[in-house]
């Protein structure tokens, strides 16, 4: 748990004690009050727990491997430009640079 996280639960816990309005708790944590309205049950039934973002530990979906998907189309199409290879020339662009393409 994040000090954010620490933060949050302090302040919410200080909200479902009615020592703070769910107005000032937003002014706090920097937060919407709608936001804090939704986390204020959340945080009643399971917690500190529910302040943790569930993706947290987990790969980005941007960063994890396609299953099935090909290398580069690029060696194809400089096969028959009759060009070196961008590799013969120096040049070497990584996996995750050709995803972004």
């Amino acid at each position: 748990m994040t000090t954010t996280d620490q933060r949050r639960a302090w302040v919410l816990t200080k909200v479902l004690c009615d020592e703070l309005t769910v107005h000032e708790a937003a002014a706090i944590l920097g937060l919407s009050e709608r936001s804090v309205w939704r986390l204020r049950p959340r945080f009643a039934a399971e917690g500190p727990a529910a302040l943790v973002h569930g993706n947290r530990g987990r790969p980005s979906g941007r960063r994890r491997r396609r299953s099935g998907t090909t290398s580069s189309p690029w060696p194809a199409a400089e096969a028959a430009s009759g060009q070196p290879s961008r590799s013969d020339r120096g040049l070497f662009v990584t996996d995750a640079s050709r995803q972004r393409w």
